[in-house]
Protein backbone atom coordinates (compact mmCIF):
# COMPACT_ATOMS: atom_id res chain seq x y z
CA UNK A 1 0.00 0.00 0.00
CA UNK A 2 2.76 2.16 0.99
CA UNK A 3 4.70 1.55 -2.41
CA UNK A 4 1.05 2.58 -4.31
CA UNK A 5 1.16 6.01 -2.60
CA UNK A 6 4.81 6.61 -3.74
CA UNK A 7 4.02 5.54 -7.21
CA UNK A 8 1.06 8.18 -7.30
CA UNK A 9 3.40 10.98 -5.89
CA UNK A 10 5.96 10.75 -8.76
CA UNK A 11 3.61 10.05 -11.47
CA UNK A 12 3.26 13.85 -12.15
CA UNK A 13 6.21 13.92 -14.08
CA UNK A 14 6.96 10.08 -14.51
CA UNK A 15 10.05 10.50 -12.35
CA UNK A 16 12.46 8.93 -9.50
CA UNK A 17 13.25 11.21 -6.84
CA UNK A 18 16.83 11.87 -7.79
CA UNK A 19 15.23 14.15 -10.73
CA UNK A 20 14.93 17.67 -10.34
CA UNK A 21 11.09 19.74 -9.67
CA UNK A 22 9.68 20.49 -12.53
CA UNK A 23 6.92 23.15 -12.62
CA UNK A 24 6.04 22.59 -16.23
CA UNK A 25 5.19 18.87 -15.77
CA UNK A 26 3.43 19.46 -12.18
CA UNK A 27 0.91 22.08 -14.65
CA UNK A 28 0.73 19.57 -17.26
CA UNK A 29 0.01 16.92 -14.40
CA UNK A 30 -2.34 19.42 -12.64
CA UNK A 31 -3.76 20.42 -16.14
CA UNK A 32 -4.67 16.69 -17.10
CA UNK A 33 -6.73 15.82 -14.04
CA UNK A 34 -8.62 19.13 -14.40
CA UNK A 35 -9.39 17.96 -17.69
CA UNK A 36 -10.41 14.86 -16.63
CA UNK A 37 -13.02 16.19 -13.89
CA UNK A 38 -14.44 18.58 -16.52
CA UNK A 39 -15.65 15.92 -19.00
CA UNK A 40 -16.80 13.79 -16.71
CA UNK A 41 -21.14 13.84 -16.22
CA UNK A 42 -21.79 17.29 -13.87
CA UNK A 43 -23.97 16.28 -11.17
CA UNK A 44 -24.71 17.37 -7.73
CA UNK A 45 -23.41 14.91 -5.12
CA UNK A 46 -25.77 12.94 -3.04
CA UNK A 47 -25.58 9.33 -0.40
CA UNK A 48 -26.15 5.92 -2.12
CA UNK A 49 -27.87 3.93 0.72
CA UNK A 50 -27.85 0.21 0.25
CA UNK A 51 -28.13 -2.91 2.92
CA UNK A 52 -25.62 -4.91 2.73
CA UNK A 53 -26.30 -9.23 3.09
CA UNK A 54 -26.32 -8.95 6.71
CA UNK A 55 -29.45 -6.20 7.06
CA UNK A 56 -26.87 -2.99 7.81
CA UNK A 57 -27.13 0.27 6.35
CA UNK A 58 -24.66 1.46 3.98
CA UNK A 59 -24.62 4.84 3.00
CA UNK A 60 -21.69 6.04 0.37
CA UNK A 61 -21.34 9.76 -0.39
CA UNK A 62 -21.08 9.98 -4.20
CA UNK A 63 -18.93 13.41 -5.38
CA UNK A 64 -20.40 16.12 -6.25
CA UNK A 65 -18.64 16.28 -9.97
CA UNK A 66 -19.47 19.93 -10.65
CA UNK A 67 -17.25 20.95 -7.68
CA UNK A 68 -14.42 18.72 -7.83
CA UNK A 69 -14.12 20.23 -11.52
CA UNK A 70 -13.98 23.67 -10.19
CA UNK A 71 -11.67 22.46 -7.27
CA UNK A 72 -9.55 21.36 -9.77
CA UNK A 73 -9.42 24.40 -12.00
CA UNK A 74 -8.49 26.25 -8.67
CA UNK A 75 -5.84 23.71 -8.23
CA UNK A 76 -4.41 24.51 -11.65
CA UNK A 77 -4.72 28.31 -10.96
CA UNK A 78 -2.65 28.52 -7.71
CA UNK A 79 0.07 26.49 -9.03
CA UNK A 80 0.34 29.04 -11.87
CA UNK A 81 0.08 31.72 -10.04
CA UNK A 82 3.45 32.51 -10.56
CA UNK A 83 3.64 32.57 -14.17
CA UNK A 84 0.43 35.02 -14.52
CA UNK A 85 1.13 37.93 -17.03
CA UNK A 86 -1.27 40.75 -17.32
CA UNK A 87 -3.55 40.05 -20.05
CA UNK A 88 -4.23 36.69 -17.61
CA UNK A 89 -5.17 38.21 -14.57
CA UNK A 90 -7.14 40.66 -16.14
CA UNK A 91 -9.17 38.08 -17.50
CA UNK A 92 -9.16 36.11 -15.15
CA UNK A 93 -10.08 39.11 -12.91
CA UNK A 94 -13.40 40.38 -15.27
CA UNK A 95 -14.40 36.11 -14.79
CA UNK A 96 -14.35 36.05 -11.18
CA UNK A 97 -16.22 39.72 -10.98
CA UNK A 98 -19.20 38.50 -12.98
CA UNK A 99 -19.20 35.15 -11.08
CA UNK A 100 -19.53 37.41 -7.93
CA UNK A 101 -22.38 39.09 -9.77
CA UNK A 102 -24.11 36.19 -10.73
CA UNK A 103 -23.64 35.15 -7.04
CA UNK A 104 -24.95 38.42 -5.91
CA UNK A 105 -28.23 38.33 -8.11
CA UNK A 106 -28.84 35.00 -7.16
CA UNK A 107 -28.93 36.08 -3.50
CA UNK A 108 -31.26 38.73 -4.39
CA UNK A 109 -33.58 36.26 -6.00
CA UNK A 110 -33.26 34.03 -3.09
CA UNK A 111 -34.19 36.70 -0.57
CA UNK A 112 -37.33 37.54 -2.99
CA UNK A 113 -38.59 34.99 -2.96
CA UNK A 114 -38.34 34.29 0.64
CA UNK A 115 -39.66 37.64 0.92
CA UNK A 116 -43.14 36.73 -0.88
CA UNK A 117 -43.48 33.40 0.89
CA UNK A 118 -46.83 32.71 2.72
CA UNK A 119 -45.91 32.48 6.60
CA UNK A 120 -47.40 28.71 6.43
CA UNK A 121 -44.55 27.92 3.73
CA UNK A 122 -42.28 29.56 5.70
CA UNK A 123 -42.71 27.96 8.39
CA UNK A 124 -42.49 24.44 6.74
CA UNK A 125 -39.07 25.54 5.86
CA UNK A 126 -38.01 26.80 9.17
CA UNK A 127 -38.85 23.23 10.60
CA UNK A 128 -37.07 21.68 7.50
CA UNK A 129 -33.79 23.83 8.44
CA UNK A 130 -34.75 25.75 5.27
CA UNK A 131 -34.03 29.37 6.03
CA UNK A 132 -33.00 32.70 4.51
CA UNK A 133 -29.14 34.31 5.41
CA UNK A 134 -28.38 37.35 3.59
CA UNK A 135 -25.47 37.23 1.91
CA UNK A 136 -25.33 33.60 1.09
CA UNK A 137 -27.58 30.75 -0.78
CA UNK A 138 -29.11 28.10 1.16
CA UNK A 139 -27.57 24.90 -0.22
CA UNK A 140 -31.45 23.48 0.12
CA UNK A 141 -32.62 25.74 -2.26
CA UNK A 142 -32.80 25.48 -6.26
CA UNK A 143 -30.63 29.01 -6.16
CA UNK A 144 -27.99 27.08 -5.18
CA UNK A 145 -27.98 24.65 -7.59
CA UNK A 146 -28.37 27.34 -10.34
CA UNK A 147 -25.44 28.77 -9.32
CA UNK A 148 -23.23 25.89 -8.85
CA UNK A 149 -24.45 25.52 -12.80
CA UNK A 150 -23.34 28.70 -13.71
CA UNK A 151 -19.98 28.56 -11.42
CA UNK A 152 -19.15 25.49 -13.44
CA UNK A 153 -19.23 27.55 -16.81
CA UNK A 154 -16.95 30.10 -15.94
CA UNK A 155 -14.36 28.29 -14.05
CA UNK A 156 -14.28 26.85 -17.34
CA UNK A 157 -13.52 29.94 -18.76
CA UNK A 158 -10.96 30.24 -16.48
CA UNK A 159 -9.41 26.73 -17.29
CA UNK A 160 -9.18 28.06 -21.11
CA UNK A 161 -7.61 31.32 -19.85
CA UNK A 162 -4.75 29.09 -18.21
CA UNK A 163 -4.80 26.97 -21.17
CA UNK A 164 -4.40 30.07 -23.55
CA UNK A 165 -1.38 30.97 -20.56
CA UNK A 166 0.29 27.72 -20.32
CA UNK A 167 0.25 27.91 -24.68
CA UNK A 168 1.99 31.46 -24.17
CA UNK A 169 4.33 30.48 -21.65
CA UNK A 170 5.28 27.75 -24.14
CA UNK A 171 4.48 24.94 -21.09
CA UNK A 172 3.71 22.63 -24.30
CA UNK A 173 6.83 22.54 -25.42
CA UNK A 174 9.73 19.48 -24.79
CA UNK A 175 11.43 20.63 -21.34
CA UNK A 176 15.34 20.54 -21.97
CA UNK A 177 18.05 20.82 -19.55
CA UNK A 178 22.03 20.77 -20.08
CA UNK A 179 23.94 22.53 -22.63
CA UNK A 180 21.17 21.66 -25.55
CA UNK A 181 19.08 24.24 -23.61
CA UNK A 182 20.86 27.36 -24.04
CA UNK A 183 20.92 26.63 -27.81
CA UNK A 184 17.06 26.21 -27.71
CA UNK A 185 16.93 29.57 -25.94
CA UNK A 186 19.32 31.34 -28.10
CA UNK A 187 16.89 29.90 -31.59
CA UNK A 188 14.30 30.78 -30.21
CA UNK A 189 15.81 34.89 -29.54
CA UNK A 190 15.96 34.64 -33.62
Amino acid sequence: MEENKKDNNESYNNSSKDEQYSHQALIMFCMKQCAIAGKREMRAGYFNTRIDSSGNVIKTYIEDTRKAFIESVKNVKMFMDCDFDDKARENIKKIKDNLYKVFKEFCQKEFEEWDNLPVKIRDERWGRGVYYHRGSLNTNLYFYQEFIEQQVEHYRQIFTELNQLASRRKFYTKEIYGEDRDEVIKGDED
